[in-house]
């Protein structure tokens, strides 16, 4: 079994990733969902894809469940043997420390593939100033970095950047969807030899998270309502929100990463919404939410 560990920060598109990466190759993969909180919405796009999901929440498989983590990566192994396993990570997960668990439990049956790390066009610059070592580490220990969300970007000047911290010339400034089926082939056969690029956990930033269920909004003004609180900072820092909001016969998928907000219709029948950020005001968002209450 080869595992690649698809790697990013909060809102890097790794689900979207992985989906096109199915959508290329005809091959047998199972997901390790590492999803940070209790719910698991990515789950619901991966299994729409016909892919098979094998959850990890309410913990980080970078340190706090890494022995519960090695353990699952030998169970799908053993039971479920697939072609490829894909790490998903949460997005506050340390790349190096992954790297360090899945290193114990590496040997001829179960082979570690070079690590991808997508980054966020939109978001880099401010995670940079805002997150430091901690956001350098999933780029420096990536096997392949490739660019995300490019659109109306300067990715030539991020491209440069990219560059200075990866040190050589993995970096990719075309978009992952512009790569043929040859380049999927290769790079699920490029085996990672490098070393492990670590920095002090004392510079690991202290995430928090919450999540609601079974809510009904009345209309789309109070999506917009919310959103505005959100990037006021009434709820303290939330650099990801992310969910489904029903409104009436509709469902709104919500996206909110940083300060850029995503909205669309959706067919997918769920009322699920997760917060993730610094110092959250969860009694605020508790008394929001509860007004919205359909139990």
């Amino acid at each position: 079994m080869k595992i690649l560990i698809v790697s990013g920060f909060l809102g890097a598109g790794k689900t979207t990733f992985i989906k096109h990466l199915a959508k290329v190759l005809d091959r047998k993969f199972v997901i390790m969902e590492n999803e940070y909180g209790n719910l698991n919405l990515d789950k619901v796009d991966l299994e729409r894809s016909s892919l098979e999901i094998w959850e990890m929440t309410e913990g980080c498989i970078c340190c706090s469940i890494e022995g519960d983590f090695a353990a699952s990566v030998l169970t799908v192994a053993n039971a479920l043997d697939p072609d490829i396993l894909i790490v998903e990570p949460t997005g506050v997960g340390q790349l190096s420390a992954i790297l360090k668990n899945l290193k114990r439990i590496e040997y001829e049956r179960i082979r570690l593939l070079e690590p991808i790390t997508l980054v966020d066009c939109n978001t880099f610059e401010e995670s940079m100033k805002e997150y430091g070592d901690f956001y350098s580490d999933q780029i420096k220990n990536a096997g392949k970095v490739f660019i995300t969300k490019q659109e109306d970007a300067n990715v030539n000047s991020l491209y440069q950047e990219l560059m200075e911290i990866k040190g050589d010339e993995r970096v990719y400034k075309d978009h992952y969807s512009e790569f043929d089926k040859e380049f999927y082939e290769k790079l699920l056969n490029t085996y990672w030899n490098d070393g492990i690029r670590e920095h002090s956990m004392e510079d690991i930033p202290d995430f928090t998270t919450i999540s609601f269920e079974n809510f009904e909004f009345k209309d789309k003004d109070e999506i917009l309502s919310m959103s505005n609180m959100i990037l006021r900072g009434n709820f303290g820092k939330i650099y990801r929100a992310k969910g489904y909001i029903p409104v009436g016969d509709e469902t709104i998928k919500y996206d909110l990463v940083d300060k850029k907000l995503d909205v669309v219709y959706s067919d997918v029948k769920k009322s699920a919404m997760v917060f993730i950020g610094q110092n959250l005001d969860k009694e605020s968002l508790k008394i929001l939410f509860e007004t919205y209450k359909t139990e």
